[in-house]
């Protein structure tokens, strides 16, 4: 029997080698998906001689002539650089994840620095590399109506304690969501005589009503646009004037209001990796020339307010007469402002709660 005691434990020796051989074969296997994942996720699959622009939602008219321009000049009409578009507080996001960027161009400075904090890939001094602090246009918070204003709205005033039906970007999802609501805000304050706690109720009985769409304004308005019961909607000024332009001419309407808040979309390099990558050359060129004359005169041309004097006129474009006014004017510290509505427990935070407390349950 010693025979069949020896064949036995041959047997087993064998099948712990198989099963330490499988183990290890499936141990490599899972370790190469997951190198194989993160790779694909995170590493740029482009030349040092393209560019890859993270930018937000309602840019889009803008970057298509700014980077056919640019690679025109380059010679690399096709290939210079490819711009992605979504809304701003979804591209901060996606870009705090490692979406590996070469330039970003997002609706406010609260996106960048909350991008800058996230990845440790942005300058401190982001805001000195270029003019104006690093942000080569502006832009305001308007209203669309529907062709005829059937609902009389004329300023901000038509939208309190109203049954008009306003739809905007969601703060949560959009740049654009963001302005808009600090822009209403803004109004209630003033309305008020600067009462935080009156202007509070204000805004959260209106935005209790409100539509608020999970999308960047361009796609957003497309929503808009489909639901024939709704009156307002609440977009930047550069998507009012392709809606009303070029889009839809005759079906819609522009309500310029009395006041609004000034818009300051920024610029930046995602200097790690355009370090890294060894792009960092063309990624200044490409930022440099949206400050320069013909960066400027295509701002314009896409309903952007231009930074350079006479950038607009020299284009035969006149911009409404409108009272703006900065975030720090109306509300003090840029970035306290900015937590204390979109950050934790901040202001629009809450009015989700109650938004969710009407529904019975998260929208």
């Amino acid at each position: 029997m010693s025979w069949l005691k020896g064949l036995m434990s041959r047997l087993r020796g064998d099948l712990t080698l198989c099963k330490a051989r499988r183990n290890a074969a499936v141990f490599l296997l899972v370790a190469a998906l997951i190198l194989g994942w993160v790779m694909v996720r995170n590493w740029p699959f482009r030349g040092t001689d393209e560019l890859l622009n993270i930018a937000y939602d309602s840019s889009r008219r803008y970057f298509q002539e700014v980077d056919a321009s640019y690679g025109e000049a380059l010679g690399q009409v096709d290939r210079a650089v490819r711009t992605s578009h979504a809304g701003s507080v979804r591209q901060a996001g996606a870009l705090a994840r490692g979406l590996a960027a070469d330039v970003v161009c997002l609706a406010s400075e609260g996106e960048l620095q909350e991008v800058a904090r996230m990845t440790g890939c942005i300058h401190s001094d982001w805001k000195a590399q270029f003019p104006h602090g690093s942000s080569p246009f502006t832009s305001t918070i308007v209203m669309v109506v529907r062709s005829g204003n059937p609902r009389q709205v004329d300023d901000w005033t038509s939208l309190w304690g109203s049954n008009i039906q306003v739809t905007v970007p969601s703060p949560a999802s959009s740049g654009a969501g963001r302005y808009a609501y600090l822009t209403l805000w803004a109004d209630a304050l003033g309305r008020t005589d600067g009462d935080p706690v009156a202007a509070r109720s204000w805004v959260r009985d209106l935005f209790k009503r409100v539509r608020l769409l999970e999308l960047g304004a361009h796609q957003a308005f497309e929503v808009f646009r489909r639901s024939p019961g709704g009156d307002v909607f609440l977009t930047w000024e550069s998507e009012a004037l392709r809606i009303t332009g070029e889009a839809y001419p005759g079906a819609f309407e522009i309500v310029y209001p009395a006041t609004s808040l000034l818009a300051e979309p920024v610029v930046a390099m995602m200097d790690c990796l355009v370090d890294h990558r060894g792009s960092r050359a063309l990624a200044q060129a490409y930022l440099e020339f949206q400050f320069s004359d013909e960066g400027q005169a295509i701002a314009a041309r896409a309903g952007l307010r231009p930074r350079l004097e006479g950038a607009a006129e020299s284009q035969g474009i006149s911009f409404a007469e409108i009272d703006l006014q900065t975030v720090e004017e109306v509300f003090g510290d840029w970035s306290v402002t900015w937590n204390a509505h979109f950050g934790p427990g901040g202001s629009f935070e809450h009015i989700l709660r109650l938004r969710a407390a009407a529904t019975g349950g998260v929208e």
